[in-house]
């Protein structure tokens, strides 16, 4: 269910602190950044949490 959710493209809105399908696509996108499988504290802690503002704001867009 959880490999589902993140690669599904589909932010649910409160999600935070979990990691949704932008932070993930992050992921791929930025190797060195978002390495969390569920939430994003560990990024957060260690410098590795990389912005998914301008991907939510596409997909936003392409709903």
């Amino acid at each position: 269910v959880w490999s589902i959710n993140i690669h599904s493209g589909i932010d649910v809105a409160g999600m935070w602190p979990l990691m949704g399908p932008s932070y993930h696509l992050v992921h791929h996108l930025r190797p060195n950044y978002n390495y969390g499988n569920y939430t994003i504290f560990m990024d957060w802690l260690f410098g590795t949490l990389g912005s998914s503002e301008p991907f939510a704001a596409k997909n936003e867009k392409n709903m």
